[in-house]
């Protein structure tokens, strides 16, 4: 399933996608959704759900790992973004004017599908509902203007930088996807799932034995090389084969 979620007479309601075409259903991804037989053409789309938080892991590729000579991290690293920065596909990012220098991180997301505490590699794809495209916006800038207290949660916090969608794909296959990031049409990154340290389900087994994951969580598994500041103006592509693009335009405020 290709999970969406739309806007129709005035209220957001889930969705599948099939072409350009979105049948709407009743009820959640984590609880009876149901085919109703009514279809649209080509609606605009939201961000496919709305999640209590995302998780967004830190220096989890081998090839930014080498590029920076520094070290594999001994724990799982991240940071937690809130929902008031979450938009979906072809939402403006908005440049803050507290920070002069935005960058886009391209990556996969994986969504939780149900409450998930202390689970082991194993046993984490039974709580995958599926997957995602996340552009990790990050004010870099931000990051070490206090010296004495990296401000990594305030630079990925603004509005407008949790970026992901445009679908949950249920039946997506991972380990073998690339991520491509362009902008304004020119190819800045391409890296594989499979350069990341740690996969995607050694990333939910850890974190899931830091705190309870709850449905519709994402997490965002990592960038790598190739990020670059953002402009207003520019407009920020994230392919994904198989799971689409996610297409976002910049402006300042």
């Amino acid at each position: 399933m290709r999970i969406v979620r739309v806007r129709h007479q005035g209220e957001s309601r889930y969705g599948l996608l099939g072409g350009a075409r979105v049948e709407l259903c009743r009820g959640t991804p984590f609880s009876d959704l149901t085919r109703t037989g009514d279809v649209l053409c080509r609606p605009p789309l939201l961000a496919p759900l709305t999640p209590g938080k995302m998780v967004a892991v830190w220096r989890n590729s081998r090839a930014l790992v080498v590029a920076s000579k520094a070290r594999e991290t001994i724990d799982l690293c991240y940071v937690l973004k809130p929902p008031s920065s979450f938009i979906g596909p072809d939402a403006t990012i908005v440049l803050p004017p507290a920070a002069s220098r935005v960058i886009f991180e391209g990556e996969l997301g994986m969504v939780v599908g149900r409450r998930c505490k202390a689970v082991s590699e194993a046993h984490a794809p039974s709580f995958i509902l599926g997957w995602t495209i996340v552009n990790e916006v990050t004010a870099s800038d931000i990051i070490q203007r206090e010296p004495d207290f990296p401000q990594y949660t305030r630079a990925k916090s603004f509005d407008t930088f949790g970026v992901f969608g445009p679908v949950v794909d249920t039946d997506f296959a991972p380990h073998s996807a690339v991520i491509r990031t362009r902008q304004n049409g020119e190819l800045r990154q391409e890296f594989a799932v499979g350069d990341l340290v740690r996969g995607p389900y050694r990333i939910l087994s850890e974190l899931s034995h830091d705190m309870t994951l709850e449905p519709g969580d994402v997490i965002a598994c990592g960038s790598s090389l190739g990020v670059q500041p953002i402009a207003a103006g520019d407009v920020i592509e994230i392919e994904i084969t198989g799971l689409g693009v996610l297409r976002n335009p910049v402006a300042s405020l």
